[in-house]
């Protein structure tokens, strides 16, 4: 009976489950980190820009199906 009440209360916590995307952005001719670039998840308002070393971070994104769209002005 424990145990069943416990898994109770842990399943609900699993649905509002959160994660963090990383990565970084290399350009396709010579490898090299891309800067100032926006990266972000279409159908959210989860985004950022690329650093110095074209490393982003994407934080709370909730589960799900997304397309992920880099764009360079």
């Amino acid at each position: 009976m424990k145990t069943l009440l416990f898994l109770m209360f842990l399943v609900p916590l699993s649905c509002f489950a959160q994660f963090t995307i990383t990565g970084k952005v290399l350009s396709k001719a010579d490898k090299k980190p891309i800067e100032n670039v926006s990266v972000f998840l279409s159908n959210a308002t989860i985004g950022d820009k690329t650093a110095a070393d074209g490393s982003f971070t994407l934080r709370n994104v909730k589960s799900g199906k997304y397309d992920f769209v880099v764009t360079d002005i």
